[in-house]
Parts: C-alpha cells; sequence; structure tokens
C-alpha cells in the first residue's frame, strides 16, 4: 500500500498536470510525485508519428541522474536488451518487468551485466510502458511513445496501475507543450542523452539494391544465417554488404548501424 503522502502528491499531480507549460516544470514535479513511490528513473521516448517528434528524441524524464550518466559513459545503448526488445514491438500489450524480462530471454553477459549495474545504482526493479498516443480507424495504433521507469519499487498491480496513470496524463502534457513549440517553430526537442547518432538519410540512395535488401533483412532478422538464408548467398557476401553499407551510412559498427534503425522504424 502507498502511503498517504503518496497519494496525496498524487492526487496533487493529476489536479495540475494539464497546467503545466515546460518539459523542466513537468520533470520536477514527476521527480516529486515518482519520488514517493520510489521511482529513481524515468525516460520517456517518442516513437514515430508527429512531426515535432520524428527523431526519436525523450519527451520527458530524468536526464541527469547519476545512472544515466553512466550509461552514456559506457555506450550501453548499443547492447542494452531492453529498449532493443521494446523497438522491435510493432503492438503493445501488458507493460514488461525488468525481473521478468531478465528471466525469461537469453541474454548475453554484457547484458546481464547491464542489469546488475543497474540494481547497484539503486534500480532495484523496472518497467516498460508502452503508451498508445493515436490509432487510425481500425483502432490499430499508428503512434506510440515508451517509458521506462525503475527504482527501490516492487511489482504489484497498485504501483504497475498508478505508475501508468501518472504516465499518460504527464505523456499527455508533454506532447501538448512540445506540439506548441514546434506550431510556433521554437522546438527544442530535447537532446537525446542515450543515442546521438541517427540514420545518414542523405547517403541511403547511394546503397545498391543488393546492399539495401541485405540492410533489410539485417534489421527484421536476428542471425547472420538467417539472412544468408533469406538473401540466397552466403555468410561473407551478407557481412561484405553490411560493410559497405555501415560505410556508406557513416555508422562506426553494425551493432551501432542496427540499434539506429531500430530507433527510427526505418526500413521496418
Amino acid at each position: 500500500m502507498f502511503s498517504q503522502q503518496a497519494w496525496l502528491e498524487i492526487t496533487q499531480f493529476m489536479g495540475v498536470v494539464d497546467k503545466i507549460s515546460t518539459i523542466d516544470e513537468l520533470n520536477e514535479s514527476l521527480r516529486t510525485v515518482l519520488g514517493q513511490l520510489g521511482v529513481k528513473h524515468l525516460i520517456c521516448i517518442s516513437a514515430f508519428g508527429m512531426p515535432a517528434m520524428q527523431n526519436r528524441k525523450p519527451m520527458f524524464g530524468f536526464r541527469d541522474t547519476e545512472w544515466v550518466k553512466h550509461y552514456r559513459k559506457m555506450n550501453y545503448h548499443v547492447d542494452d536488451a531492453l529498449p532493443q526488445y521494446a523497438l522491435k514491438l510493432r503492438h503493445w500489450e501488458d507493460p514488461f518487468w525488468w525481473t521478468d524480462f531478465v528471466a525469461e530471454n537469453d541474454l548475453t553477459p554484457l547484458q546481464l551485466k547491464i542489469f546488475s549495474e543497474a540494481h547497484s545504482y539503486g534500480l532495484k526493479q523496472g518497467v516498460v510502458f508502452g503508451i498508445p498516443v493515436d490509432v487510425d480507424n481500425n483502432d490499430e495504433v499508428v503512434e506510440f511513445a515508451y517509458a521506462s521507469v525503475a527504482g527501490d519499487i516492487v511489482k504489484s498491480d497498485e504501483i504497475e496501475n498508478t505508475l501508468l496513470t501518472v504516465l499518460l496524463a504527464a505523456h499527455r502534457t508533454a506532447r501538448r507543450i512540445h506540439m506548441r513549440l514546434f506550431l510556433a517553430n521554437e522546438s527544442k526537442f530535447l537532446a537525446d542523452p542515450i543515442v546521438n547518432f541517427s540514420p545518414n538519410i542523405k547517403n541511403i540512395d547511394s546503397l545498391t539494391p543488393t546492399e539495401l535488401a541485405t540492410l533489410k533483412q539485417f534489421v527484421e532478422n536476428d542471425t547472420y544465417e538467417q539472412i544468408a538464408a533469406a538473401m540466397g548467398c552466403s555468410i561473407s557476401n551478407v557481412k561484405k554488404h553490411l560493410s559497405s553499407a555501415q560505410d556508406k551510412l557513416e555508422f562506426g559498427s553494425r551493432k551501432e548501424m542496427l540499434v539506429s534503425l531500430l530507433r527510427h522504424h526505418y526500413l521496418i
């Protein structure tokens, strides 16, 4: 059960959230209310759809925590299993909790190390929420965002439902603020604290049809063997085409290229 103070903070936040006018103010309000629930980490990333949010930048969250600083310093975005998994989802259903995710997936030693270090920074449990933003006439989600929340929290329906309620309200406010700035040509969409690269689209036309097809398979498949089978070629040719695409798109590694393409939903 939440404390009386926690419920008071939540109630106050829900009463004023629609009047918040800046992202900084939203972040500080969230830090206050979520702190009562034991939350120490929050990042909400836009996915696609809204013109002001095409580059998958953070909409709101705690960008100055020690964990985020460490995460950036170690370049963990390249190997972190959580965002890679989240970005591959075509349909959002229930939130997924960090501990369940670790237990249910065959993670690499580095991916397990990332979770272990997050725990050492006080992120003992975490949960990732998909936030549907817009749907088409068939009720299919055509725009979404996702929020990662963690801290000294205990998995329960109560905290899951409370966090989702707060995040939906915060996202509505963040969307309004960013759209207002965008329409006023004053948009200064938050610099991504995790990943600063994006697909170099201006060079995409320089890819050969085979390189482009191989890159598409690279985004959609898990192994070089699967790509080779789909392309009807050898694994060495797959690697050659990917290396050429990597050079033309100016990425530092294939992993960096894959994560970036997934983040931008490019070629998927």
